[in-house]
Protein backbone atom coordinates (compact mmCIF):
# COMPACT_ATOMS: atom_id res chain seq x y z
CA UNK A 1 0.00 0.00 0.00
CA UNK A 2 1.39 3.32 -0.90
CA UNK A 3 2.11 5.68 2.01
CA UNK A 4 -0.16 8.51 2.65
CA UNK A 5 1.94 10.95 2.51
CA UNK A 6 3.52 10.21 -1.77
CA UNK A 7 -0.50 10.11 -1.99
CA UNK A 8 -0.83 13.68 -1.31
CA UNK A 9 1.98 14.79 -2.71
CA UNK A 10 0.63 13.38 -6.07
CA UNK A 11 -2.32 15.40 -5.57
CA UNK A 12 -0.24 18.16 -5.12
CA UNK A 13 1.20 17.97 -8.43
CA UNK A 14 -1.92 17.08 -10.48
CA UNK A 15 -3.99 20.01 -9.35
CA UNK A 16 -0.63 22.36 -10.16
CA UNK A 17 -0.53 20.72 -13.29
CA UNK A 18 -4.12 21.66 -14.06
CA UNK A 19 -3.62 25.52 -12.50
CA UNK A 20 -0.95 25.64 -15.30
CA UNK A 21 -3.18 24.22 -18.09
CA UNK A 22 -6.04 26.40 -17.32
CA UNK A 23 -4.30 29.52 -16.78
CA UNK A 24 -1.57 29.59 -19.09
CA UNK A 25 -1.39 32.51 -21.12
CA UNK A 26 -5.44 32.78 -21.00
CA UNK A 27 -5.54 31.53 -24.00
CA UNK A 28 -8.76 29.38 -25.40
CA UNK A 29 -8.70 26.11 -26.93
CA UNK A 30 -9.93 25.96 -30.08
CA UNK A 31 -9.73 22.37 -32.19
CA UNK A 32 -8.59 22.45 -35.23
CA UNK A 33 -10.80 21.07 -38.33
CA UNK A 34 -8.40 20.26 -41.27
CA UNK A 35 -10.79 19.76 -44.41
CA UNK A 36 -11.09 16.53 -46.39
CA UNK A 37 -11.17 17.32 -49.99
CA UNK A 38 -12.84 14.66 -51.86
CA UNK A 39 -12.62 14.00 -55.91
CA UNK A 40 -13.89 16.33 -57.92
CA UNK A 41 -17.76 15.10 -59.33
CA UNK A 42 -18.06 13.00 -61.75
CA UNK A 43 -18.02 14.57 -65.44
CA UNK A 44 -21.13 12.63 -66.70
CA UNK A 45 -22.73 14.94 -64.39
CA UNK A 46 -22.84 17.66 -67.04
CA UNK A 47 -24.54 17.26 -69.59
CA UNK A 48 -25.06 19.31 -73.00
CA UNK A 49 -27.47 19.24 -75.93
CA UNK A 50 -25.86 20.64 -79.45
CA UNK A 51 -28.30 22.49 -81.56
CA UNK A 52 -26.75 23.04 -84.87
CA UNK A 53 -28.40 26.54 -87.50
CA UNK A 54 -28.29 27.72 -91.02
CA UNK A 55 -27.95 30.94 -91.78
CA UNK A 56 -29.31 31.92 -95.58
CA UNK A 57 -26.72 30.35 -98.42
CA UNK A 58 -23.33 30.99 -98.37
CA UNK A 59 -23.11 32.14 -94.62
CA UNK A 60 -21.45 30.64 -91.89
CA UNK A 61 -23.76 28.54 -89.57
CA UNK A 62 -23.06 27.84 -85.87
CA UNK A 63 -23.47 24.82 -83.37
CA UNK A 64 -24.80 26.18 -80.35
CA UNK A 65 -24.62 23.95 -76.72
CA UNK A 66 -26.65 24.29 -74.06
CA UNK A 67 -26.34 23.33 -70.83
CA UNK A 68 -28.88 20.99 -69.49
CA UNK A 69 -28.56 21.84 -65.89
CA UNK A 70 -28.50 25.41 -66.25
CA UNK A 71 -30.80 25.77 -69.26
CA UNK A 72 -28.61 28.07 -70.66
CA UNK A 73 -26.49 28.71 -73.96
CA UNK A 74 -22.83 28.12 -72.60
CA UNK A 75 -20.96 28.04 -75.97
CA UNK A 76 -21.75 28.96 -79.62
CA UNK A 77 -18.89 27.35 -82.53
CA UNK A 78 -19.23 28.63 -86.30
CA UNK A 79 -19.47 25.89 -88.43
CA UNK A 80 -19.16 26.16 -92.70
CA UNK A 81 -21.92 27.44 -94.45
CA UNK A 82 -25.33 26.00 -94.90
CA UNK A 83 -24.85 22.60 -92.17
CA UNK A 84 -27.38 20.02 -92.54
CA UNK A 85 -26.31 17.55 -90.03
CA UNK A 86 -24.65 16.66 -86.94
CA UNK A 87 -22.96 13.89 -84.67
CA UNK A 88 -21.24 13.33 -81.33
CA UNK A 89 -18.02 10.47 -80.87
CA UNK A 90 -18.85 7.84 -79.07
CA UNK A 91 -17.56 9.23 -75.68
CA UNK A 92 -19.18 12.85 -76.88
CA UNK A 93 -15.82 14.59 -76.67
CA UNK A 94 -16.04 16.22 -80.31
CA UNK A 95 -19.00 17.56 -82.57
CA UNK A 96 -19.11 17.03 -86.06
CA UNK A 97 -21.18 19.13 -88.34
CA UNK A 98 -21.36 18.41 -92.37
CA UNK A 99 -21.34 21.30 -94.22
CA UNK A 100 -23.02 21.29 -97.84
CA UNK A 101 -19.70 23.36 -99.08
CA UNK A 102 -17.67 19.93 -99.21
CA UNK A 103 -16.54 20.36 -95.71
CA UNK A 104 -16.98 19.18 -91.83
CA UNK A 105 -16.63 21.18 -88.73
CA UNK A 106 -15.35 20.21 -85.48
CA UNK A 107 -14.82 21.43 -82.44
CA UNK A 108 -15.05 20.07 -78.38
CA UNK A 109 -17.87 20.70 -75.98
CA UNK A 110 -17.67 24.11 -73.56
CA UNK A 111 -15.97 22.25 -70.68
CA UNK A 112 -17.77 21.44 -67.42
CA UNK A 113 -18.56 24.13 -64.41
CA UNK A 114 -18.27 22.53 -61.07
CA UNK A 115 -17.70 24.68 -58.82
CA UNK A 116 -18.83 28.59 -58.06
CA UNK A 117 -18.13 31.47 -59.34
CA UNK A 118 -17.41 29.98 -62.46
CA UNK A 119 -16.62 31.02 -66.11
CA UNK A 120 -17.63 28.89 -68.93
CA UNK A 121 -15.21 30.45 -71.86
CA UNK A 122 -17.39 28.81 -74.62
CA UNK A 123 -16.77 25.54 -77.19
CA UNK A 124 -12.98 25.03 -78.71
CA UNK A 125 -11.89 26.02 -81.85
CA UNK A 126 -13.03 25.06 -84.90
CA UNK A 127 -11.67 22.94 -87.30
CA UNK A 128 -12.69 23.10 -91.09
CA UNK A 129 -12.02 19.31 -93.17
CA UNK A 130 -11.68 19.59 -96.33
CA UNK A 131 -13.57 16.23 -98.05
CA UNK A 132 -11.35 15.04 -100.84
CA UNK A 133 -13.70 15.85 -104.52
CA UNK A 134 -13.87 13.37 -107.19
CA UNK A 135 -11.59 12.56 -109.75
CA UNK A 136 -13.77 14.04 -112.42
CA UNK A 137 -13.31 16.81 -115.18
CA UNK A 138 -14.02 19.33 -113.72
CA UNK A 139 -14.08 17.91 -110.32
CA UNK A 140 -17.15 17.63 -108.43
CA UNK A 141 -16.67 18.71 -104.28
CA UNK A 142 -18.25 16.57 -101.86
CA UNK A 143 -21.64 16.85 -100.74
CA UNK A 144 -21.54 15.08 -96.70
CA UNK A 145 -25.19 14.87 -95.81
CA UNK A 146 -24.91 12.35 -92.90
CA UNK A 147 -22.63 11.77 -89.94
CA UNK A 148 -22.80 8.55 -87.77
CA UNK A 149 -20.08 6.33 -85.24
CA UNK A 150 -20.25 4.55 -82.61
CA UNK A 151 -16.49 4.62 -81.93
CA UNK A 152 -14.70 7.22 -80.42
CA UNK A 153 -11.41 7.58 -82.47
CA UNK A 154 -13.69 7.56 -85.96
CA UNK A 155 -16.37 10.04 -87.65
CA UNK A 156 -17.87 8.49 -90.51
CA UNK A 157 -19.35 10.88 -93.62
CA UNK A 158 -21.74 10.38 -96.27
CA UNK A 159 -20.84 12.37 -99.52
CA UNK A 160 -24.35 11.80 -101.45
CA UNK A 161 -22.63 13.84 -104.86
CA UNK A 162 -19.58 11.24 -105.30
CA UNK A 163 -21.02 8.06 -103.59
CA UNK A 164 -18.32 8.01 -100.86
CA UNK A 165 -17.84 7.30 -97.47
CA UNK A 166 -15.24 9.43 -95.71
CA UNK A 167 -13.69 7.69 -92.23
CA UNK A 168 -12.18 11.05 -89.94
CA UNK A 169 -9.44 10.07 -87.92
CA UNK A 170 -11.01 12.14 -84.62
CA UNK A 171 -7.12 12.62 -83.16
CA UNK A 172 -6.04 14.44 -86.79
CA UNK A 173 -9.13 15.77 -87.60
CA UNK A 174 -8.41 14.53 -91.24
CA UNK A 175 -9.87 11.90 -93.98
CA UNK A 176 -7.74 8.57 -92.99
CA UNK A 177 -10.24 6.65 -95.79
CA UNK A 178 -12.10 6.95 -98.72
CA UNK A 179 -14.70 4.18 -99.14
CA UNK A 180 -16.13 4.23 -102.72
CA UNK A 181 -19.79 3.24 -103.32
CA UNK A 182 -21.25 2.12 -106.48
CA UNK A 183 -21.23 4.67 -108.68
CA UNK A 184 -25.43 6.20 -108.56
CA UNK A 185 -25.11 5.46 -104.96
CA UNK A 186 -25.91 8.44 -103.56
CA UNK A 187 -25.65 7.70 -99.76
CA UNK A 188 -27.66 9.66 -97.50
CA UNK A 189 -27.77 7.33 -93.84
CA UNK A 190 -25.34 5.15 -92.17
CA UNK A 191 -25.82 2.84 -89.14
CA UNK A 192 -22.56 1.29 -87.84
CA UNK A 193 -23.15 -1.91 -85.29
CA UNK A 194 -22.25 -1.30 -81.80
CA UNK A 195 -19.27 -3.86 -82.02
CA UNK A 196 -17.73 -1.91 -84.56
CA UNK A 197 -17.78 -4.33 -86.72
CA UNK A 198 -19.68 -3.21 -89.71
CA UNK A 199 -20.64 0.28 -91.12
CA UNK A 200 -24.33 0.19 -93.42
CA UNK A 201 -24.88 2.90 -95.95
CA UNK A 202 -28.47 3.52 -96.94
CA UNK A 203 -28.03 4.19 -100.78
CA UNK A 204 -31.26 6.78 -102.40
CA UNK A 205 -29.93 6.29 -106.09
CA UNK A 206 -29.42 2.46 -106.72
CA UNK A 207 -31.93 1.93 -104.03
CA UNK A 208 -29.64 -0.44 -102.01
CA UNK A 209 -28.06 -1.27 -98.56
CA UNK A 210 -23.85 -0.77 -98.61
CA UNK A 211 -22.54 -3.57 -96.25
CA UNK A 212 -18.97 -2.15 -95.20
CA UNK A 213 -16.14 -3.85 -93.28
CA UNK A 214 -14.95 -1.76 -90.64
CA UNK A 215 -11.71 -3.10 -90.05
CA UNK A 216 -10.61 -2.94 -93.36
CA UNK A 217 -12.77 -0.61 -95.02
CA UNK A 218 -13.54 -2.99 -97.24
CA UNK A 219 -16.75 -3.18 -99.37
CA UNK A 220 -19.41 -6.74 -99.38
CA UNK A 221 -21.87 -7.23 -101.92
CA UNK A 222 -24.61 -4.42 -101.93
CA UNK A 223 -27.85 -5.60 -100.52
CA UNK A 224 -30.57 -4.93 -102.88
CA UNK A 225 -34.90 -5.67 -102.96
CA UNK A 226 -35.63 -2.19 -101.74
CA UNK A 227 -38.13 1.02 -102.81
CA UNK A 228 -36.91 3.68 -101.01
CA UNK A 229 -34.30 2.68 -98.24
CA UNK A 230 -34.71 6.08 -96.33
CA UNK A 231 -33.30 4.80 -92.43
CA UNK A 232 -31.68 2.30 -90.88
CA UNK A 233 -30.65 1.15 -87.03
CA UNK A 234 -28.32 -1.44 -85.78
CA UNK A 235 -30.37 -3.84 -83.26
CA UNK A 236 -28.50 -4.14 -79.43
CA UNK A 237 -27.36 -7.97 -79.83
CA UNK A 238 -25.55 -6.80 -83.09
CA UNK A 239 -27.13 -9.43 -85.10
CA UNK A 240 -29.66 -7.03 -87.09
CA UNK A 241 -30.00 -3.97 -88.97
CA UNK A 242 -33.64 -2.98 -89.24
CA UNK A 243 -34.10 -0.63 -93.02
CA UNK A 244 -36.89 1.30 -93.22
CA UNK A 245 -38.53 1.63 -96.53
CA UNK A 246 -40.37 4.86 -96.92
CA UNK A 247 -42.63 3.58 -100.34
CA UNK A 248 -44.08 0.86 -99.03
CA UNK A 249 -43.47 1.53 -95.07
CA UNK A 250 -41.88 -2.11 -94.48
CA UNK A 251 -38.66 -2.50 -91.84
CA UNK A 252 -36.44 -5.17 -93.32
CA UNK A 253 -34.59 -7.04 -90.81
CA UNK A 254 -30.58 -7.54 -92.39
CA UNK A 255 -29.00 -10.27 -90.95
CA UNK A 256 -24.74 -8.44 -90.29
CA UNK A 257 -23.49 -12.01 -90.24
CA UNK A 258 -24.68 -13.14 -93.84
CA UNK A 259 -25.81 -9.63 -95.24
CA UNK A 260 -29.43 -11.27 -95.88
CA UNK A 261 -32.42 -9.84 -95.41
CA UNK A 262 -34.08 -12.51 -93.02
CA UNK A 263 -37.03 -10.92 -92.05
CA UNK A 264 -39.73 -7.85 -92.98
CA UNK A 265 -42.34 -6.54 -91.09
CA UNK A 266 -46.10 -5.53 -91.78
CA UNK A 267 -46.36 -2.09 -93.85
CA UNK A 268 -46.45 0.96 -91.64
CA UNK A 269 -47.86 2.56 -94.68
CA UNK A 270 -46.27 4.71 -97.50
CA UNK A 271 -44.95 7.85 -95.96
CA UNK A 272 -42.54 6.51 -93.16
CA UNK A 273 -39.61 8.34 -92.88
CA UNK A 274 -37.54 7.71 -89.33
CA UNK A 275 -36.94 5.16 -86.62
CA UNK A 276 -35.70 5.61 -83.31
CA UNK A 277 -34.48 2.70 -81.55
CA UNK A 278 -35.21 2.99 -77.51
CA UNK A 279 -32.10 1.03 -75.95
CA UNK A 280 -33.63 0.74 -72.82
CA UNK A 281 -36.60 -1.11 -73.69
CA UNK A 282 -35.21 -2.30 -77.20
CA UNK A 283 -38.27 -0.82 -79.32
CA UNK A 284 -38.52 0.52 -82.58
CA UNK A 285 -40.23 3.78 -82.73
CA UNK A 286 -41.64 4.40 -86.33
CA UNK A 287 -43.03 7.93 -87.72
CA UNK A 288 -45.42 8.19 -90.53
CA UNK A 289 -45.98 12.06 -91.26
CA UNK A 290 -48.38 11.24 -94.41
CA UNK A 291 -50.52 8.82 -92.32
CA UNK A 292 -50.16 10.74 -89.16
CA UNK A 293 -49.26 7.47 -86.94
CA UNK A 294 -46.63 6.27 -84.78
CA UNK A 295 -45.82 2.64 -84.88
CA UNK A 296 -44.29 0.77 -82.14
CA UNK A 297 -42.45 -2.64 -82.46
CA UNK A 298 -40.72 -4.60 -79.83
CA UNK A 299 -36.98 -5.22 -81.16
CA UNK A 300 -36.33 -8.28 -78.86
CA UNK A 301 -38.37 -10.54 -80.58
CA UNK A 302 -35.89 -10.50 -83.67
CA UNK A 303 -34.31 -14.41 -83.31
CA UNK A 304 -31.67 -15.52 -86.25
CA UNK A 305 -31.61 -18.42 -85.12
CA UNK A 306 -34.25 -19.66 -86.61
CA UNK A 307 -34.92 -19.55 -90.63
CA UNK A 308 -36.39 -17.24 -91.41
CA UNK A 309 -35.56 -14.84 -88.71
CA UNK A 310 -38.59 -13.55 -87.18
CA UNK A 311 -39.62 -9.85 -87.66
CA UNK A 312 -40.13 -7.23 -84.80
CA UNK A 313 -43.37 -7.35 -83.42
CA UNK A 314 -46.14 -4.75 -83.45
CA UNK A 315 -47.22 -3.31 -80.28
CA UNK A 316 -49.49 -1.29 -81.05
CA UNK A 317 -49.97 1.92 -83.79
CA UNK A 318 -50.93 5.44 -82.34
CA UNK A 319 -52.28 8.78 -84.18
CA UNK A 320 -49.98 11.29 -84.00
CA UNK A 321 -50.61 14.53 -86.20
CA UNK A 322 -47.26 14.80 -88.53
CA UNK A 323 -44.85 13.47 -86.25
CA UNK A 324 -41.36 14.04 -87.62
CA UNK A 325 -38.93 12.66 -84.89
CA UNK A 326 -39.03 10.75 -81.50
CA UNK A 327 -36.98 10.65 -78.45
CA UNK A 328 -36.62 8.15 -75.82
CA UNK A 329 -35.79 9.02 -71.82
CA UNK A 330 -32.64 6.87 -71.00
CA UNK A 331 -35.46 6.20 -67.57
CA UNK A 332 -37.32 4.31 -69.73
CA UNK A 333 -40.81 6.14 -68.91
CA UNK A 334 -41.76 7.68 -71.39
CA UNK A 335 -41.15 8.99 -75.24
CA UNK A 336 -41.48 12.08 -77.09
CA UNK A 337 -42.52 12.91 -80.57
CA UNK A 338 -41.97 15.99 -83.01
CA UNK A 339 -44.60 17.32 -84.89
CA UNK A 340 -44.92 20.58 -87.29
CA UNK A 341 -47.47 21.62 -90.23
CA UNK A 342 -48.16 24.03 -92.62
CA UNK A 343 -51.62 25.57 -92.97
CA UNK A 344 -53.05 29.20 -92.91
CA UNK A 345 -52.74 31.41 -89.73
CA UNK A 346 -55.72 31.60 -87.77
CA UNK A 347 -55.27 35.20 -87.15
CA UNK A 348 -53.96 35.96 -90.68
CA UNK A 349 -55.30 33.54 -93.33
CA UNK A 350 -54.06 34.93 -96.12
CA UNK A 351 -50.37 34.06 -94.28
CA UNK A 352 -48.65 30.58 -94.07
CA UNK A 353 -47.92 29.52 -90.21
CA UNK A 354 -46.15 26.62 -89.62
CA UNK A 355 -47.13 25.43 -86.35
CA UNK A 356 -45.43 22.68 -83.85
CA UNK A 357 -46.33 20.65 -81.03
CA UNK A 358 -44.92 17.41 -78.97
CA UNK A 359 -46.39 14.36 -77.84
CA UNK A 360 -45.47 12.50 -74.74
CA UNK A 361 -46.21 9.03 -74.52
CA UNK A 362 -45.94 6.47 -71.28
CA UNK A 363 -44.37 3.40 -72.43
CA UNK A 364 -45.72 1.22 -69.63
CA UNK A 365 -48.77 0.71 -71.56
CA UNK A 366 -48.25 3.01 -74.91
CA UNK A 367 -50.52 5.53 -73.86
CA UNK A 368 -50.61 9.63 -75.09
CA UNK A 369 -50.67 11.01 -71.73
CA UNK A 370 -50.18 14.61 -73.36
CA UNK A 371 -50.04 17.06 -75.85
CA UNK A 372 -47.08 19.86 -76.03
CA UNK A 373 -48.18 23.17 -77.88
CA UNK A 374 -45.59 25.03 -79.36
CA UNK A 375 -47.53 27.53 -80.77
CA UNK A 376 -47.77 28.90 -84.39
CA UNK A 377 -44.97 31.03 -86.37
CA UNK A 378 -46.28 33.16 -89.41
CA UNK A 379 -43.91 32.84 -92.00
CA UNK A 380 -45.14 35.57 -93.52
CA UNK A 381 -44.13 38.41 -91.26
CA UNK A 382 -41.71 36.74 -88.68
CA UNK A 383 -38.71 38.82 -89.92
CA UNK A 384 -39.96 40.52 -93.37
CA UNK A 385 -36.95 43.16 -93.09
CA UNK A 386 -34.26 40.16 -93.96
CA UNK A 387 -35.45 39.56 -97.22
CA UNK A 388 -38.67 41.36 -98.48
CA UNK A 389 -39.00 45.07 -99.78
CA UNK A 390 -41.98 47.15 -98.54
CA UNK A 391 -43.76 46.64 -101.14
CA UNK A 392 -43.17 42.81 -101.51
CA UNK A 393 -43.70 40.74 -98.21
CA UNK A 394 -41.45 37.47 -97.62
CA UNK A 395 -40.90 35.01 -97.82
CA UNK A 396 -38.62 35.42 -94.78
CA UNK A 397 -35.14 33.96 -93.92
CA UNK A 398 -36.46 31.25 -92.17
CA UNK A 399 -38.77 30.24 -95.38
CA UNK A 400 -35.69 29.89 -96.63
CA UNK A 401 -33.09 28.12 -94.39
CA UNK A 402 -35.86 25.16 -93.42
CA UNK A 403 -37.99 24.40 -96.59
CA UNK A 404 -35.53 22.35 -97.89
CA UNK A 405 -34.39 20.78 -94.26
CA UNK A 406 -35.42 16.60 -94.13
CA UNK A 407 -37.19 17.45 -90.92
CA UNK A 408 -38.67 20.51 -90.28
CA UNK A 409 -38.57 19.89 -86.32
CA UNK A 410 -35.76 17.64 -84.70
CA UNK A 411 -35.13 16.67 -80.97
CA UNK A 412 -33.30 15.20 -78.39
CA UNK A 413 -33.13 13.99 -74.90
CA UNK A 414 -30.58 14.74 -71.59
CA UNK A 415 -28.45 12.18 -71.03
CA UNK A 416 -30.29 12.05 -67.38
CA UNK A 417 -33.63 11.87 -68.43
CA UNK A 418 -34.82 15.45 -66.57
CA UNK A 419 -35.36 17.41 -70.62
CA UNK A 420 -36.42 17.25 -73.94
CA UNK A 421 -35.32 19.61 -76.50
CA UNK A 422 -37.32 20.45 -79.57
CA UNK A 423 -35.29 22.35 -82.08
CA UNK A 424 -37.99 24.62 -84.53
CA UNK A 425 -35.89 25.33 -87.88
CA UNK A 426 -38.74 27.82 -88.73
CA UNK A 427 -39.18 29.69 -85.03
CA UNK A 428 -35.53 30.01 -85.25
CA UNK A 429 -35.60 28.53 -81.05
CA UNK A 430 -35.46 25.78 -79.20
CA UNK A 431 -37.73 24.96 -76.79
CA UNK A 432 -36.72 23.31 -73.54
CA UNK A 433 -39.18 20.72 -71.82
CA UNK A 434 -38.98 19.84 -67.89
CA UNK A 435 -39.50 16.14 -68.07
CA UNK A 436 -40.93 16.01 -64.30
CA UNK A 437 -44.32 17.76 -65.24
CA UNK A 438 -43.82 17.92 -69.09
CA UNK A 439 -44.23 21.65 -69.10
CA UNK A 440 -42.35 23.73 -71.65
CA UNK A 441 -39.76 25.77 -69.53
CA UNK A 442 -38.09 28.17 -72.13
CA UNK A 443 -37.41 28.95 -75.27
CA UNK A 444 -33.05 29.68 -76.48
CA UNK A 445 -33.17 31.33 -79.55
CA UNK A 446 -30.87 30.64 -82.28
CA UNK A 447 -28.17 32.82 -82.53
CA UNK A 448 -28.53 36.06 -84.87
CA UNK A 449 -25.96 36.02 -87.47
CA UNK A 450 -23.44 38.65 -88.46
CA UNK A 451 -24.63 38.43 -91.75
CA UNK A 452 -27.36 39.16 -94.37
CA UNK A 453 -28.98 36.95 -96.63
CA UNK A 454 -28.70 37.33 -100.42
CA UNK A 455 -31.68 39.19 -102.05
CA UNK A 456 -34.29 37.94 -103.97
CA UNK A 457 -35.09 38.89 -107.97
CA UNK A 458 -36.62 42.35 -107.80
CA UNK A 459 -35.92 43.26 -104.36
CA UNK A 460 -33.89 46.89 -103.94
CA UNK A 461 -33.03 46.76 -100.13
CA UNK A 462 -29.53 46.37 -99.27
CA UNK A 463 -27.56 43.89 -97.73
CA UNK A 464 -25.52 45.55 -94.96
CA UNK A 465 -23.57 47.72 -94.72
CA UNK A 466 -26.24 49.98 -96.21
CA UNK A 467 -25.36 53.22 -98.61
CA UNK A 468 -25.15 56.35 -96.89
CA UNK A 469 -29.04 57.56 -97.27
CA UNK A 470 -30.47 53.45 -96.15
CA UNK A 471 -31.28 52.02 -93.31
CA UNK A 472 -29.73 49.18 -92.19
CA UNK A 473 -31.07 45.79 -91.66
CA UNK A 474 -31.47 43.74 -88.70
CA UNK A 475 -29.29 40.74 -89.30
CA UNK A 476 -31.38 37.43 -89.87
CA UNK A 477 -31.83 34.95 -86.87
CA UNK A 478 -30.34 31.30 -87.93
CA UNK A 479 -32.27 28.36 -87.47
CA UNK A 480 -31.89 25.32 -85.98
CA UNK A 481 -31.41 22.27 -88.34
CA UNK A 482 -30.28 19.84 -86.07
CA UNK A 483 -29.91 18.72 -82.38
CA UNK A 484 -28.22 16.19 -80.48
CA UNK A 485 -27.83 15.29 -77.19
CA UNK A 486 -24.64 13.65 -74.82
CA UNK A 487 -25.41 9.98 -74.79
Amino acid sequence: MMPTTIWRRTALVLVLLSAAVWSGCGDTFRPVAVPVIGPPPDPKNFHFAIVVNQNAPGNPGSGLQIDVSGDTAVGVAHSGPTPVHAALTANAARVYVANSNGTVSTFTPAPACFFSPCTVTGTGAVTNITLPSSSATPPVPADPVFLHSTESATMYVADFANSNIFAINTTSNAVANTIPLPAGSQPILLAETPDTKKLYSVNQGTKTISSINVVDKSLNPPIGGFTNPVWAVASLDLKDVFVLDQATGVISAIDTFSDVVSAATTSVGAGANFILLDKRLNRLYVTNPAASTLSIFDASTTNTAVSPAAPPRLLTTLAVATPNMVTALGDGSRVYTSSSTLAPCATAPADTCASSHVTVIRTSDNIITKTIDLGPVDLMTLYPPSLATPTTPGPNAAVVACSSQRFPTSIASSADSTKVYVADCFAGSTTVINTTNDAVVLPINSPVSAYCPPLLPGQTLPCQPPGPTQTPLPPPPENPVWIVAEP
